[in-house]
């Protein structure tokens, strides 16, 4: 969710199935949304809220559009207690199926 002045500028869910994109997390569409609704690409007077610390992903995307704060429910132990890993970023340039190089 995506708000601006106390009002919700966007609520979005991870859409990764439903647009065939695994980028479609729910931060990354919500900020997507919230330049498209208003548009602006600028939104460093906006707040973000999600349910979980972020995962690399998810801090490019906030970094780049410069939204502060960020205000979560659960920290990353949590999500890592429900088998996401918190090493993605290093399994992403260690598996060997990817074209990705260091």
């Amino acid at each position: 969710m995506v708000t601006l002045k106390d009002e919700v500028v966007v609520s979005c869910h991870n859409m990764i199935l439903k647009y065939i994109n695994p980028t479609a997390h729910a931060k990354v569409t919500a900020i997507q949304e919230a330049d498209k609704n208003l548009r602006r690409i600028e939104v460093s007077d906006f707040e973000m809220y999600g349910l979980c610390e972020n995962y690399p992903m998810h801090f490019g995307a906030i970094y780049l559009s410069q939204i502060k704060p960020l205000i979560y429910g659960a920290q990353a132990e949590a999500t890592i207690a429900i088998g996401f890993d918190e090493f993605i970023a290093e399994k992403v340039f260690k598996d060997t199926r990817t074209n990705h190089a260091r």
